[in-house]
């Protein structure tokens, strides 16, 4: 097995744990999940949620953390997936 299967494996379990556990976001975390989905800055998340940025900033974080996520670009992965799950 290649080193970029083993990776690419890892990233989709990842992803799917991750999706397995969004009931553990609170309501403004998944919101904030939606908008990683929609590419957002930390900037444009806490513009758009009328927030200061740092509490943006640990809004992410937080959503990082519980999800098990160890980048933004799998957070907005997940977000994009759930938003398509959720439109069925």
């Amino acid at each position: 097995m290649k080193v970029d299967d083993v990776c690419v494996q890892r990233s989709r379990a990842r992803i799917l744990s991750a999706l397995n556990r969004i009931d553990e976001l609170s309501e403004r975390e998944r919101l904030v999940l939606e908008l990683l989905g929609d590419g957002l800055s930390n900037l444009e998340v806490a513009k758009t949620l009328s927030i200061a940025e740092p509490t943006a900033r640990t809004h992410v974080t937080r959503v990082l953390s519980k999800l098990g996520l160890g980048s933004r670009l799998q957070a907005g992965l997940v977000g994009q997936l759930e938003r398509w799950n959720r439109r069925g």
